[in-house]
């Protein structure tokens, strides 16, 4: 343990004599590090490195004796220098958004304590920026100004003055850019991934649509009303949205709830008990397809919505869910009044074919929306 510890001082010592007699052949070269500066599951690819500083050879000016100072430089340019350590830790990914870093300021500067050490300044400013419509358009900055203490022959700590100021900006960048997936300058367009929720759990008083499931006299919990009505059912619809950065794109994954509550859902026990060809609970059990309609018609709403946008997505998804659920409830109320409630059996008849002849249609036009095209706005 003992020798290690020597052998890694002695390296230590060596490497900095190496480093100051560097220094002294080549007065102002910094030697900057050049291993991969890494951030832990980066949302971001560094695609280029832009030096826009105006004098873009130097590095500002360092201190050499008391009254003598020289040009701050890295052996490489510092476009060459920050590509070599930024580019291996922030490879071009898919599912990264590519960022192009511009560097307007990168420099040293230093001034003579009375005690004969040095103070010294580093000051960085980086945009950062991303491709929209093949143009750079503006993500976010970073600005900081590091100070330091040092001996006039003290130069070896000045590469690691710039290097953990880079690393910060690359740090402040991967928290920024999570935070920030939906501004405008990250997001290319929205697309929409449909899902309709089909899962019923014993003893929930929930039932989703599905094929497989239609509804029974049982699903009809509900204290029975007085009235000429034997029965009613309670069907209803929502949607959940969550969305997700993919290749540049806002995909929202929409979910859809058809339900009927079964305790807000009602029957007489003496028309359950006569209904032994299942008429009157088919009637009902269209008002439950005809919800499942209506989300059929409002997922395709969505799809060809000019409106739509990344930006106002959401308030745009909650305008088109009002304007369906009025349909719904003018719909349900044009089924009730021309069946009498199922009173008229050839009106009934009717409106069972006319109800699933338009959901099964209806159901082929959402596929083939959705195979088609995903929504890019």
């Amino acid at each position: 343990m003992c020798f290690a510890i020597v052998t890694h001082l002695a390296f230590i010592l060596t490497f900095w004599t190496y480093l100051s007699a560097v220094w002294q052949l080549n007065p102002g070269v910094i030697a900057f590090s050049q291993d991969p500066i890494r951030t832990p599951k980066p949302a971001f690819s560094i695609a280029a490195v832009d030096d826009q500083r105006p004098v873009s050879a130097s590095l500002g000016t360092l201190l050499t004796g008391p009254q003598q100072t020289v040009a701050a430089r890295f052996p490489e340019s510092l476009e060459r220098t920050l590509s070599q350590v930024l580019k291996p830790g922030f490879r071009a990914d898919s599912a990264r958004v590519p960022v192009v870093v511009q560097v307007r300021t990168f420099a040293y500067s230093e001034q003579l304590r009375p005690d004969g050490r040095i103070d010294g300044s580093f000051k960085i400013s980086l945009a950062f920026k991303t491709f929209r419509d093949q143009k750079l358009v503006p993500l976010t900055s970073y600005t900081n100004e590091t100070k330091y203490v040092r001996s006039v022959s003290q130069t070896a700590p000045l590469g690691g003055v710039a290097r953990r100021a880079v690393e910060n900006a690359m740090n402040y960048l991967a928290d920024w850019l999570p935070a920030n997936r939906e501004a405008t300058a990250l997001v290319k367009g929205v697309r929409f991934v449909f899902k309709d929720y089909t899962q019923n759990l014993k003893d929930s008083d929930t039932v989703f649509y599905s094929p497989k499931r239609p509804l029974t006299w049982a699903d009809f919990g509900g204290k029975p009303r007085p009235g000429k009505n034997g029965a009613a059912v309670f069907a209803s619809f929502s949607y959940e949205g969550k969305p997700r950065w993919i290749n540049g794109y806002l995909q929202v994954e929409l979910t859809f709830k058809t339900y009927v509550q079964k305790s807000m859902s009602w029957v007489n026990p003496s028309l359950a008990a006569a209904d032994h060809n299942g008429y009157y609970l088919l009637h009902e059990q269209r008002h439950f397809d005809l919800v499942k309609l209506v989300v059929e018609r409002f997922k395709q709403r969505i799809l060809v919505d000019d409106d739509m946008d990344a930006e106002d997505y959401s308030s745009r998804l909650q305008f088109l869910y009002l304007d369906a659920f009025r349909d719904m409830n003018r719909r349900q109320e044009q089924y009730d009044a021309e069946t009498q409630h199922g009173l008229l059996p050839g009106e009934q008849d009717r409106w069972n074919r006319k109800i699933m002849d338009e959901l099964h249609r209806a159901e082929e036009q959402t596929q083939g929306l959705l195979s088609s095209k995903w929504v890019q706005r």
